[in-house]
């Protein structure tokens, strides 16, 4: 007998890059993404194979796809529901338990109705898990359709009075001028400081891959050509992997740019050990994606020999927490339970709408003012990840970077650790400039994935939590960041000291002989732009209906 619901419209959920570069990256954009007609399924073999689908644990798309639509035959018509297509993560790998479900008809669209067909179409002990996409229901945030920060920190080049703290740093010869982040978290110190721990400098040969899950990352440059693996395009680009954008590249460089061209390479924080860049393309050339193509990317990612010991992913999307699917409002996700499972470090964006994560926050200026109550950025609140948000040169929280509401949640409501985020030099495609300065969560992202890939190549490994523990055994905490943001600032040099001696992560040290740590001299903060728009201000200024 076939069932019927009462369904409504709603608006798709996207993700967008988290940068704030105005002309190049986008927030959550209207009808760019959009995969309400997508489902990713993990389908329990050892079932399939009872059913007579399956010859040595392995079973073909085409076979699940006329499988499903078999099942459905008997509640629904074509028209209402089918399969379109079944997909894996890495073509033609018949042994994937995950595959990833468009579908057609018109339920096809509609939140919930198809997860819940299939499981009263077939026997519930086939599915491990079907994921909607990204659990958000019917009264979901509407999408904006243009950038919520303008030109604020956009192209804007670093002043030069910020660079007095710089002296130190410039004496090595590597990195670039404008390079404020590294001075301030102790990089010089921390690098010399690994060169003396035992094992510290012979695992620095020990390759550790970053998975960057983004635009894509520009092949032909040359500070990171030499540097990158076979990657992933999750979106169906004309150009692969390549960076049509120039988020990624900026963020790949972040992590480990290689300096081949003296007085203009900037310094990638990883780039002084065996580190490689894995580009998947899950955001397409206007910096904006779906769920199903995060998906991909993170489980092909995880399919991958050898896989990757860091995913960074600088993106994320803001929903009310009242729009999340009653069975997700533990904010467990499998996707990320899965990778950390694997071994790998998840380090994900806290967004930049400047707003209390789980408290209220309210566009002003918009067409349709609009208030939600309790905000969230996914993929950030998911328990399974590490979040980041952005911090300024003057050691103070960035304006635009979301902060604990510190209100009592059943979910966490802060980022794990702030790092370096406003007005960070990197990479650019090299058909553009090869070489910008933009702000956002989304450089803090890569610099926390850049630490984490050192730590990875030194102690292999290493865990999430350890991971976590870690960069906050170090933390410089600046009173008014905390009392924002409820944790401290990123230091390197200080977490290699205070949990360099503890035998869970096989660190053993303590100060080098004859070493003293570095004077860290105040560095003053960007000018902000007067043109610039507040990012809350901003934030829902046009919507879609």
């Amino acid at each position: 007998m076939k069932r019927w619901f009462a369904l409504p419209i709603f608006a798709s959920l996207s993700f967008a890059s988290c940068g704030k570069d105005g002309s190049t990256v986008v927030s959550l954009l209207c009808g760019i993404g959009n995969d309400s007609s997508a489902l990713t399924v993990g389908f329990n073999l050892a079932e399939l194979a009872g059913l007579g689908l399956t010859q040595n644990d392995a079973v073909d798309n085409t076979t699940i796809k006329d499988f499903l639509n078999d099942s459905l035959d008997s509640f629904v018509t074509e028209d209402v529901l089918r399969v379109k297509t079944v997909e894996t993560a890495k073509p033609d790998d018949t042994t994937d338990s995950v595959r990833f479900l468009t579908l057609s008809g018109t339920l096809a669209g509609t939140f919930g109705v198809a997860s819940s067909y299939f499981r009263d179409a077939l026997d519930d002990s086939i599915f491990e898990y079907i994921n909607d996409s990204f659990n958000v229901s019917s009264s979901a945030l509407r999408i904006p359709k243009q950038t919520p920060f303008g030109p604020m920190f956009g192209d804007q080049h670093f002043p030069q009075r910020a660079l007095a703290g710089l002296t130190t740093l410039q004496s090595s010869g590597d990195p670039h001028p404008e390079q404020w982040a590294l001075e301030q978290t102790d990089f010089t110190a921390a690098m010399n400081y690994l060169s003396t721990i035992q094992g510290g400098a012979s695992n620095r040969s020990n390759e550790v891959i970053v998975a960057v899950l983004d635009t894509g990352v520009d092949s032909e440059h040359p500070d990171l050509q030499d540097i990158l693996v076979d990657g992933y395009d999750a979106v169906g680009s004309s150009t692969g992997t390549d960076d049509e954008n120039g988020h990624g590249t900026h963020c790949a460089g972040i992590i480990a740019s290689q300096v081949k061209t003296a007085g203009t390479s900037p310094l990638g924080v990883a780039s002084r050990v065996n580190v490689k860049i894995m580009p998947i393309k899950v955001l397409d050339q206007n910096g904006a994606g779906g769920f199903q193509a995060i998906e991909k990317g993170v489980r092909y990612a995880m399919r991958s020999s050898p896989k990757p010991e860091v995913l960074s992913l600088s993106l994320g999307a803001g929903l009310d927490y009242g729009d999340l699917d009653d069975q997700t409002k533990t904010l467990v996700n499998q996707l990320f339970k899965d990778a950390v499972d694997a071994g790998i470090i998840v380090i994900v964006a806290a967004g930049n709408e400047g707003c209390p994560l789980g408290g209220s926050c309210r566009d002003s200026n918009g067409i349709f003012p609009k208030t939600i109550d309790e905000y969230i950025v996914l993929p950030c609140m998911y328990q399974d990840v590490v979040c980041v948000g952005a911090s300024d040169p003057d050691e103070s929280l960035a304006s635009y970077s979301n902060y604990s509401s510190q209100e009592e949640r059943s979910y966490r409501v802060n980022a794990h650790i702030n790092a370096p985020g406003t007005n960070i030099y990197s990479t650019w495609p090299t058909d553009q400039t090869s070489y910008k300065t933009i702000s956002g969560t989304s450089m803090a992202t890569p610099y926390v994935a850049g630490i984490a890939a050192i730590m990875k190549s030194v102690y292999p490994e290493l865990t999430q939590e350890q991971f976590i523990a870690f960069v906050q055994s170090g933390q410089v905490e600046p009173s008014e960041m905390v009392s924002k943001s409820e944790v401290g600032r990123l230091d390197l040099y200080k977490s290699l000291v205070a949990f360099g001696t503890d035998s869970t992560i096989g660190l053993n040290g303590g100060t080098p002989d004859g070493y003293s740590e570095p004077a860290v001299n105040p560095v003053d903060g960007p000018e902000e732009s007067s043109s610039g728009s507040s990012p809350v201000s901003t934030l829902w200024s046009a919507i879609c209906q």
